[in-house]
């Protein structure tokens, strides 16, 4: 999961920092520079690292799922 998370970051920043042509979208908000992307995203993986002291329960279903996905992975392996 942790895995998923940095690559969706990283690949987001990659497109933030293409030079486009567009100076804004069509709902008339700015575009986004890559400082501004990296600064957000930072905010929010330390948000997102936070959530197990505020709702532990959200933690323990990660971990039971990512237990699950293993241990089917390793059984599909093994087929």
């Amino acid at each position: 999961m942790g895995f998923l998370i940095r690559m969706a970051f990283w690949f987001s920043l990659v497109l933030l920092a293409l030079p486009l042509n567009v100076g804004s979208d069509e709902a008339g908000q700015d575009s986004v520079g890559p400082i501004q992307a990296l600064f957000a995203a930072r905010e929010a993986v330390g948000d997102i690292a936070g959530i197990c002291e505020r709702k532990p329960d959200v933690c323990e279903t990660g971990k039971s799922a990512m237990h699950t996905i293993g241990v089917r992975a390793r059984e599909t392996a093994k087929i």
